[in-house]
């Protein structure tokens, strides 16, 4: 297991326009849905600020793809987990969807 630091994270997110939102040891059966080898989720969201112009210069939002958010998410979360040593999880891109809720 890689040890990250939180400012790692919290650098890496915001030079995307993100903010972690929020973070958690999975510890109990509502986590039971995740890979065996999680050790720490971290839930990333839109920053409040400065957000929507970083995206809206994207290519995938300059391109006019179908669901640019979905495409950007995947390609950004994705590589910045990598960087990190862990893996990206997603609400979207198929069956079996995540319990983003809950």
């Amino acid at each position: 297991m890689i040890k990250v630091g939180l400012d790692q994270v919290h650098a890496l997110a915001k030079a995307e326009g993100l903010d972690v939102l929020g973070g958690s040891e999975p510890a109990d059966d509502n986590f039971a849905h995740l890979p065996l080898d999680t050790h720490y989720l971290m839930l990333l969201g839109p920053a409040r600020t400065g957000f929507w112009p970083h995206f809206m210069q994207t290519p995938e939002w300059q391109a006019g793809f179908p669901d640019p958010m979905d495409l950007w998410s995947a390609r950004v979360i994705s590589a910045m987990a990598m960087d990190l040593g862990g893996r990206a999880l997603f609400p979207f891109g198929g069956s079996p969807y995540l319990p983003f809720y809950t």
